[in-house]
């Protein structure tokens, strides 16, 4: 889903503060130590999860990199000060301000609960620099995690975003037109996304790479056109339609840029509703030699299978041998199990040490791409391929980033599963349990239209690869993008101003 303003705000002051402090750090006398000194210090501090203490220490090493003119040992200090800085992005408040935020967005709940809350373990918050830090999203949690909550929030709204739109509603309760097969009533869609830099964001000189999100073809996503990418001059690889994840890349000459950078790409393509008729009987066997088999069933590095995985997976499908029906517990078992909650994947991503379904696993909550990538986990165990489907939701008025998944079964092909659209059934207001009942059904073998599909799974190699540049490498619904020229962390800026604007052709 769409992530709040709040944490856009976070993230460009530090970013225009980074600009500020290594401007004035270039023009600052030689440092005592050596920068191979300093930055033994900050891998120290990192280590010792002083990830602010880490940071400006990384920072000070770039310096006496810079000083002593050595670019590459420059570029991974700065590497590693991005890396810092993310660990804690995330987590802008401490104690103090949790709390006021707290009182805030619950001026009626009881000091002492609110206080509960804020000690509770399944609370995200993190310590750096021996400081408590919380999740800049955990006052949303807490409603996603307490249904009176959420639905008295839903109630003041008058609707329930998705549940009530009336392009869901008419496929779900009113039916679709009747066309025969899983592939049905196409919608076209036009769009694309854009980014505007202010100049000033940018360093003088040197090459920007940049990857930028596109579609690729899949048994729903068809008849994709590519209208225009810019710079054109600056494109170096256009989009493998065909491939597992959609993206143009470009390099641009930043001395050649004089004002604001504009990037850009424009199509169009057309999606189709998903409706699986599964006989259960009528299910045929895996080829477990092929590549397709082998690979969906496997680890990587967000969708890791492992004994605790496999475990709980056999004790969910106990003795049914139908994948279909494996898969089909294996879904609802997730959706009465585990709540909807937003995850801190830049966090993980930057830390690198717990994989997405991980996370879900031992929390027990998590976002669409983290309950995605769970299900996926749980499926592979026991010999299930599946994989992590990420993109945009498009339904009209609720558009944002999205996450679901699909699972292959023999006969059939690859079979959808939207688990976090689902669970909104449960925040509807004034539903009746059996239209939740019938939302949650509908999620499991069928899925709306109003989807933009930029990748095909989690952990998808790039192409060009980045090498060892500090990437958000596990989605890509907006650029990434390296420059080793520059002080601040580019692929941050990219995210915060980049927008897709893809909309209904017939609007």
């Amino acid at each position: 889903m769409s992530r709040g303003s709040e944490i856009s705000k976070v993230l460009m002051a530090l970013i225009l503060t980074t600009v500020v402090v290594v401007s004035g750090c270039l023009s600052s006398p030689e440092p005592d130590q050596t920068g191979d000194e300093i930055f033994a210090s900050a891998i120290e501090e990192y280590l010792e999860a002083n990830y602010r203490t880490a940071s400006a220490l990384f920072d000070e090493a770039a310096l006496a990199y810079t000083l002593e003119g050595s670019e590459t040992e420059r570029v991974r200090a700065n590497n590693w000060k991005f890396r810092c800085d993310r660990v804690t992005m995330e987590f802008p408040y401490d104690r103090n301000e949790a709390r006021e935020k707290l009182e805030e967005a619950f001026p009626d709940i009881p000091e002492d609960k609110r206080n509960n809350w804020l000690d509770n373990d399944t609370t995200e918050r993190i310590i750096s620099d021996g400081e408590v830090l919380y999740f800049e999203q955990f006052i949303q949690n807490i409603r996603f995690r307490n249904l009176d909550l959420i639905r008295e929030m839903m109630e003041k709204v008058g609707h329930t975003p998705i549940f009530d739109s009336e392009y869901i509603r008419d496929i779900i309760w009113n039916g679709t037109s009747g066309n025969e097969g899983a592939y049905v009533d196409p919608v076209e869609f036009c769009g694309g996304g854009g980014i505007s830099i202010p100049r000033d964001l940018l360093p003088d000189n040197g090459t920007l790479q940049v990857w930028i999100p596109a579609p690729v073809k899949t048994s729903s996503q068809v008849n994709i056109a590519l209208l225009s990418i810019e710079p054109e001059t600056c494109v170096v690889k256009e989009p493998d339609l065909d491939s597992d994840l959609g993206l143009a890349y470009l390099e641009i000459p930043l001395e050649e840029v004089q004002g604001d950078l504009e990037i850009s790409i424009e199509f169009s393509f057309t999606e189709y509703e998903m409706k699986f008729d599964v006989d259960p009987n009528k299910v045929g066997e895996y080829d477990r030699e092929s590549y397709e088999y082998i690979h969906y069933t496997g680890s990587s590095e967000n969708i890791d299978v492992n004994d605790d995985i496999r475990n709980l997976a056999l004790s969910v499908v106990g003795d049914e041998t139908n994948p279909y029906l494996q898969a089909q517990k294996i879904y609802w078992y997730i959706l009465e199990n585990v709540q909807y909650s937003l995850v801190p994947h830049l966090h993980l991503s930057a830390l690198g040490t717990l994989p997405e379904s991980q996370y879900v696993h031992e929390n027990g909550f998590g976002d669409c791409g983290a309950q995605s990538s769970y299900f996926c986990a749980l499926c592979r165990s026991i010999g299930i391929p599946a994989r992590d489907i990420g993109g945009n939701q498009l339904v009209p008025g609720t558009a944002g980033n999205h996450f679901w998944s699909e699972f292959l079964l023999p006969n059939y092909g690859w079979v959808p599963v939207d688990l976090a659209i689902a669970e909104i059934a449960d925040w509807s207001f004034d539903a009746t349990d059996e239209e939740r009942e019938t939302f949650k059904e509908f999620y499991f073998g069928n899925l709306d239209p109003y989807r933009f599909i930029i990748q095909k799974d989690l952990d998808v190699s790039m192409d060009p690869d980045p090498v060892n540049a500090v990437l958000f490498r596990t989605v890509h619904q907006a650029p990434s993008a390296v420059c080793t020229t520059s002080d601040t962390d580019l692929e941050i800026v990219m995210y915060l101003y980049w927008d897709f604007d893809i909309g209904l052709t017939d609007q």
